[in-house]
């Protein structure tokens, strides 16, 4: 929803429901005198409109509505014996001193409308996925995993910006339905990470929901640890150098996401035994994993797995690294790398499925290359 404001004038007239352009237009035709009151709706608080202005020239009022009225650059001055200050909607006196005030709240600027403009964007996007999995969930005659539903929206074209982390975010939506709408969701839990349309939710029994919502819960936390990781990559789908492009994608079809820069921790692996475990704190994975290709190791490994902590952002962005972590989410998510590593025989949950945030590994680009000329040069060879 746009943000709104009104202008008050003297004799008590108030004109409500402008937008930043047309006051921005009010100012540079100078209807609006430095000491009118601008108030944006619904806050209930009045200022001088020259703190909107900040200059005596009416041609300086359009750049100073977007720039923000801070202490270093307004000078306090006595506030008026007349605490109601009401003034006319008349040309303003370009010769008069303004006289800043106390600091006040700057009108909405560029920056700000377009902040709107993507949470507005995002609640859009956040429909077009709930429809595309209630389409999937409609024509399926079973509850499906979120990967599954996931294939088949990037399948069918359901949604078109897929981004890097369409599985996070098929299930993020709908553990948040469930979480948040109980029994009123679209959707059940059907088993771990297994999912149905609710066809009867209005029926739907408050104590399961709330017990499915708690499970869930204690899942979708352990994301806030282990953001992203990878098993068992190979070595030779990558071309090393000192920082050397760690490729995965989600699914087929999705955003790339490079995670040289990640930190957490890593196994290397001759072919299935685990050979050395390590950790990339001061120094990004990428780089962990290059030093072990001229290292005594470098001989020695042909795979590796990895277990990364900072978040990757939609638009496949590796983030930075939080500040701290809740200590009950610390446990589960130590279980579910050890689970996901090792791979034990007894454990049947994996990892306390953290599908969502695993990653296939793509080839780097150059090592393609490198191999489409090997292929013909060799071809060349032979005639």
């Amino acid at each position: 929803m746009a943000v709104t404001f009104s202008v008050k004038s003297q004799d008590g007239k108030i004109v409500s429901n402008l937008s930043v352009a047309e006051v921005k237009r009010l100012f540079d035709e100078g209807k609006i005198n430095d000491h009118d009151m601008i108030s944006k709706d619904g806050s209930g608080q009045w200022n001088h409109a020259y703190k909107y202005k900040g200059a005596n020239s009416k041609n300086d009022s359009s750049r100073q509505l977007n720039k923000p009225i801070t202490p270093a650059s307004v000078s306090p001055s006595p506030k008026p014996e007349n605490n109601t200050q009401e003034v006319k909607l008349i040309p303003a006196d370009s010769s008069a001193q303004i006289k800043p005030e106390e600091e006040t709240t700057a009108l909405p600027s560029c920056a700000e409308e377009s902040e709107t403009q993507a949470r507005s964007n995002a609640r859009e996007s956040k429909t077009k996925w709930i429809e595309a999995i209630k389409k999937i969930l409609i024509s399926s005659s079973i509850p499906l995993h979120y990967n599954e539903i996931t294939e088949k929206i990037i399948s069918e074209g359901l949604c078109k910006n897929i981004g890097a982390t369409p599985s996070y975010t098929v299930k993020r939506y709908i553990t948040a339905s469930i979480r948040d709408d109980g029994a009123f969701s679209p959707f059940i839990r059907a088993g771990r990470g297994i999912f149905a349309l609710n066809s009867n939710f209005f029926d739907k029994n408050a104590e399961d929901s709330e017990d499915s919502t708690s499970e869930e819960k204690a899942t979708e936390e352990q994301y806030e640890i282990i953001t992203s990781f990878g098993m068992f990559w190979r070595k030779e789908f990558i071309e090393w150098n000192s920082m050397p492009k760690i490729l995965g994608m989600q699914q087929i079809g999705s955003k790339t996401v490079d995670f040289c820069k990640q930190l957490g921790i890593y196994l290397l692996y001759d072919g299935r035994e685990v050979i050395y475990v390590g950790r990339s704190t001061d120094r990004p994975l990428g780089k962990r994993l290059y030093e072990h290709t001229i290292d005594r190791l470098s001989a020695r490994w042909d795979r590796f797995s990895w277990f990364g902590l900072l978040p990757v952002s939609d638009d496949g962005q590796i983030g930075a690294l939080p500040d701290s972590y809740k200590a009950e989410n610390l446990i589960p998510a130590l279980e579910a790398i050890l689970i996901e590593a090792l791979e034990p025989r007894q454990n049947r949950r994996r990892g306390d499925d953290l599908a969502a945030v695993e990653y296939l590994q793509k080839v780097d680009p150059e090592i393609e290359k490198k191999r489409i000329k090997a292929t013909l040069d060799a071809a060349l060879n032979k005639l």
